[in-house]
């Protein structure tokens, strides 16, 4: 609930000039928009078609089958081979994101023992110089496995206490295969922040699973399901790499340009910091997002052309529901679709429909799908 305001006669002043200042800004808008009215309300058609079309030939929620006006290539879409069974390795990042969130902890059982799944970070330095590509955060390995490093580092990792850190030297040999490291020690930190075997199922599950093998095979058939809901998603990037762009529509790469350099300049803002210093920190350059909003436009191609190929409709149901997503307004507040779009597209891009038509064309690939 929110406090209500005393008022304080100090302020009797400012209030009286800000209300001088309001009253000559109203005066000066409704003045505006009577010589406005006068020309047909340009301004404010024009405010209007900036919201719902994105500049150049590219026209938000417009269909146009790219391919057969010879702008575009697709590759097939339709039986694209996809893995939806998680991998062993997968199924324990899940196990130990589960032991993370519950944050499960067995008196006399916190030392690592060889054979136990792990959560850790680790940075490793070289001549008390730190090295980027030795530092990892929340991985996930087995101890003894031989997944990181050597057998020498993942016998220094048994009988470490959880939660702890650590430090140790490792030596690589000559002939290591990562030339950055053969030949040199390593100063290691090391931390396990979590741990998972046998006798963490019981508390983890409330006792609904006693054995290792049972509850292994419980979150392996439930990532499965999350594989399957999310199939779209999953294959979209590499089938849309393989898709070809021909001609672009006139002004689409600059819109899409402008959308994106919009919404890292947010970041920028939120974090008080600038674009230039948001996209250095992201290891990119303006030309890397120059190449980003190609990519923005090509999906909005593929899925045009897809939606037409397939007489695909997208309803002003599921249309909302996708933006209400996106938006993910506060349970009071009440938004029209309008206001959906208006919100959208000062975060993201002017290209609402679009935007959602790509999610509903990725179900449909998904769908399409072959899983393995």
């Amino acid at each position: 609930m929110k406090k209500k305001s005393r008022w304080n006669p100090k302020y009797a002043i400012v209030c009286l000039i800000l209300f001088a200042v309001i009253g000559f800004i109203v005066y000066y808008m409704v003045s505006g928009n009577q010589k406005q009215g006068k020309e047909g309300g340009s301004g404010d058609r024009t405010e209007k078609k900036l919201r719902t079309e994105a500049l150049g030939d590219m026209k938000d929620g417009e269909l146009i089958d790219y391919e057969k006006n010879g702008s575009l290539k697709l590759d097939n879409y339709i039986g694209i081979k996809a893995t939806v069974t998680p991998t062993k390795q997968e199924v324990y990042e899940a196990i130990l994101e589960n032991v993370k969130k519950k944050k499960v902890s067995i008196s006399g059982e916190e030392r690592v023992k060889k054979g136990d799944w792990v959560l850790m970070d680790y940075e490793g330095e070289i001549g008390g110089q730190k090295m980027d590509e030795l530092e990892e955060t929340d991985i996930v390995i087995q101890v003894g496995a031989g997944d990181l490093f050597n057998a020498d580092f993942e016998r220094k990792l048994t009988g470490l206490s959880v939660g702890q850190e650590y430090f140790f030297d490792v030596s690589f040999p000559e002939n290591y295969f990562d030339l950055d490291v053969a030949g040199q020690t390593v100063k290691f930190t090391v931390t396990i922040s979590r741990k998972f075997n046998e006798m963490f199922v019981k508390p983890l599950t409330d006792n609904k699973y006693q054995k290792e093998e049972d509850y292994f095979a419980y979150i392996r058939e439930k990532e499965k399901a999350e594989n399957v809901d999310a199939l779209g998603d999953m294959i979209w990037d590499d089938f849309l790499e393989k898709c070809k762009v021909l001609k672009y529509p006139k002004g689409s790469k600059e819109q899409a340009f402008k959308d994106l350099k919009r919404q890292y300049k947010g970041v920028a803002d939120m974090s008080g910091s600038s674009y230039e210093d948001i996209i250095m920190e992201l290891g990119m350059t303006e030309d890397d997002v120059k190449d980003l909003a190609k990519d923005e436009v090509k999906g909005r191609m593929v899925a045009k052309t897809i939606a037409v190929k397939e007489n695909l409709v997208l309803s002003e149901e599921q249309y909302r529901q996708y933006l209400m997503d996106e938006v993910s307004p506060s349970d009071d507040e009440e938004l029209s679709l309008e206001d959906l779009e208006k919100r959208y597209e000062k975060d993201n891009s002017v290209y609402p429909r679009d935007d959602m038509l790509i999610r509903f064309v990725k179900e449909f690939v998904g769908k399409q799908a072959k899983q393995k």
